[in-house]
């Protein structure tokens, strides 16, 4: 599952980006990079603190 999340995420950074090559409004860097930096902390988050089911009890 974390594996999934976490391409969501990258991938919804993605979208972001190449969406905001296409709008034009003030602060349109830092409102999109903010965006992507937060989404990005959450990739991290799910890639090392979320628990995968499948492992035994170790």
């Amino acid at each position: 599952m974390k594996k999934k999340l976490t391409a969501l995420t990258l991938v919804s950074i993605f979208i972001i980006q190449t969406i905001s090559l296409l709008v034009d409004f003030p602060w349109k860097g830092i409102i999109i990079w903010g965006i992507s930096v937060f989404l990005l902390g959450l990739a991290a988050y799910f890639t090392k603190f979320l628990e995968e089911k499948n492992k035994g009890n170790e």
